[in-house]
């Protein structure tokens, strides 16, 4: 057997001055007394007294020697076979993602559970031990990198909290082994669920150590959130939904939805097990606000029983037709098209209206106005297009499938009496093209023009009649604001997130958390990077004005428990500033199941599956001082 600290043998000279004080005798006083009568039958009380009671002086030195030898054994640090004498490196990894808050059997949540093994495998290292503490939430962090003061290692296990994200498991050991100098003397251990993809490989590393908290807990969970502008509808949008049952029985619930704080729909649920439901809902909204998604179920993890998403407001659509002539079937076109704000003219400014369009019908500028421009039976040639040969009976044998201008419109096999044939440059697309090879209706982008030219007659053809031709100019007035039909997608959390910001003057940006955190966003190509973010709920992203002065980490507000999103009050936003939604919508976390079974051995720690032998020495030493002063301490000598 090898010590850790021989040196302090030494202390077991404290045994001298103990035997000094048993051996030495106490001097008699003397004292006259009247008569020996009653002293004389005190003796003969003594002497009847057994060999145990005479012999107590000498058990309790015996004791107190075998305390002694005990505690200085304890100091020494005896090692069991198998360790070295060398310092060890232990780094502690605590899984604190969004499964982790899920609740146990016996009360307290997995997290809660996590960081009493934290604090009881650091109760375990030796005197001059280096430990490190990693946690592995919704991002790698490093709360205490290597040190032997082990009371800072205690404080930040106890401070830790929960995420909402993803687990981070993998990276975290990763990022351990990164920490560590001597792999010899390296112990890793990982405290998780191990309720995240990947978590098989937990079995195959022979160098982490994994402690099991939780047990398999049935789940229901909103997995999926996704949102889109309807391409045929201004105000509309269409929100897919989906839900699982990742629990071991069918479940029946209902899912509530809103927007803006008013309810929308109540839909009933009966999901089996290991099955999920799908539904597309479509709406309008104009003024937007939050679309919020949530389910009425009492399961193991409830972050995920909500998902929100953040419709924008829509704007008003300045559109400015030019016209020498009236065209009520263009204007009630327009005019029905929601948010559309439509003046009438005879003359084209040489600017198209900002954030709306120009249409040209008929009239052709001298100099194309610059911005946005649809032209309709231009009437002659311009710096952009050339009107070629006349077509008398044109039909549409061809249109650009893959055009953001003509999706749900179908107009192969039209009739468009009275068209020309229209030449533009090899930056133009063709959208329309007739039998005979001829370009009908053609898109171009150079810069921040965008123009749109349909060399038809709509008075002469049949083309105002079908219902293709509002769906048409509808997917005109997303195109020319450059809307795709997406709308800005809800976040995940524990990602980084790019977000458009083109446009924007400022060079600064910064974002809130759900917690009212800020940090700094990077800024590069028209885009912020944000991120990864912590909690489910809203996410503000805002410019920095000249007059702001950064705030990277103003101090927190109140936190926003983990299991719902937030939707406390937030700093007021600018007009600058975007919102958006964060939820957890994540299959790995949403699953409580553990991916492999926990070990049925003990833990290692640094080789030891025991505690250090200091440890029971200890115990020792307490149980032969207890004993000691229950055998004669506490005994009143005659």
């Amino acid at each position: 057997m090898s010590f850790a600290s021989p040196d302090r043998w030494m202390w077991l000279l404290i045994a001298l001055p103990i035997l000094a004080l048993y051996i030495l005798r106490t001097r008699l006083r003397r004292q006259r007394v009247a008569t020996l009568l009653f002293w004389d039958q005190v003796f003969d009380q003594k002497r009847q007294r057994s060999w145990w009671q005479r012999l107590r002086h000498w058990v309790s030195l015996l004791l107190q020697l075998a305390f002694l030898l005990l505690v200085v054994a304890a100091l020494v640090d005896p090692l069991w076979e198998g360790e070295g004498n060398q310092a060890r490196q232990v780094v502690i990894v605590v899984d604190n993602s969004a499964s982790m808050a899920a609740a146990t059997a016996s009360g307290p949540t997995r997290f809660d559970q996590a960081r009493d093994q934290a604090l009881a495998v650091l109760a375990a290292v030796r005197d001059g031990d280096e430990v490190a503490l990693v946690t592995a939430g919704s991002s790698v962090r490093v709360p205490v990198g290597m040190t032997d003061f082990t009371p800072a290692v205690r404080d930040a296990i106890r401070a830790l909290k929960p995420t909402d994200g993803p687990s981070r498991a993998l990276e975290a050991v990763a990022a351990a082994r990164r920490l560590t100098r001597a792999p010899e003397h390296r112990s890793i251990v990982l405290i998780s669920d191990a309720c995240f993809d990947g978590a098989e490989q937990l079995q195959t590393i022979d160098d982490v150590d994994w402690i099991a908290v939780g047990e398999a807990t049935d789940n229901l969970a909103v997995t999926q959130l996704a949102l889109r502008r309807s391409l045929v509808d201004p105000i509309g949008y269409a929100a897919l939904i989906e839900v699982e049952n990742f629990g071991e029985t069918a479940v029946s619930s209902r899912l509530t939805i809103e927007l803006a704080g008013e309810l929308v729909d109540v839909i009933p649920l009966n999901i089996d097990p290991g099955q999920s439901w799908r539904k597309t809902i479509t709406g309008a909204s104009a003024e937007g606000g939050l679309l919020r998604v949530s389910l009425n179920h009492r399961d193991g993890l409830s972050i995920d029983n909500e998902a929100i998403a953040v419709l924008p407001k829509r704007p008003r659509i300045p559109v400015l037709l030019v016209t020498a002539e009236p065209s009520l079937y263009l204007e009630s076109v327009l005019g029905a098209i929601p948010l559309v704000d439509l003046t009438v003219t005879t003359t084209a400014p040489p600017q198209a209206p900002r954030g709306g369009f120009m249409m040209l019908h008929r009239i052709v500028p001298e100099s194309l106005p610059s911005g946005a421009v649809f032209a309709i039976d231009p009437q002659g040639d311009s710096d952009a297009w050339k009107r070629g040969r006349p077509l008398e009976q044109a039909m549409i044998a061809e249109q650009a499938s893959g055009s953001p201008l003509l999706p749900h419109v179908r107009l192969t096999n039209v009739a468009l009496p009275g068209a020309s044939e229209l030449l533009m440059g090899d930056d133009a697309e063709s959208l329309l093209v007739e039998a005979g090879g001829a370009t009908l209706m053609a898109s171009r982008v150079r810069g921040d023009d965008r123009l749109i030219v349909l060399a038809a007659d709509l008075e002469g053809s049949d083309l105002p009649l079908r219902i293709a031709f509002p769906v048409l100019m509808t997917n005109a007035v997303n195109w020319f604001l450059g809307r795709t039909g997406e709308l800005q997608p809800a976040l995940r959390t524990g990602r980084l997130a790019e977000i458009p910001i083109g446009g924007s003057t400022y060079p600064a940006w910064q974002w809130l958390d759900p917690t009212g955190r800020a940090a700094a966003a990077s800024v590069a190509d028209e885009k912020a990077v944000i991120g990864p973010v912590d909690h489910v709920g809203i996410v503000e992203l805002r410019p920095l004005r000249s007059q702001d002065a950064p705030q990277p980490n103003p101090p927190a507000k109140s936190q926003t428990p983990s299991n719902s999103p937030s939707t406390g009050p937030s700093p007021e936003p600018s007009s600058e500033s975007i919102t958006l939604a964060v939820n957890l919508c994540d299959r790995g976390e949403s699953d409580l199941k553990p991916r492999l079974e926990p070990r049925p051995q003990p833990i290692s720690i640094a080789g030891s599956g025991r505690r250090s032998l200091w440890f029971y020495l200890a115990c020792a030493a307490l149980g032969l001082i207890t004993a000691e002063w229950f055998l004669y301490q506490r005994r009143v000598v005659g």
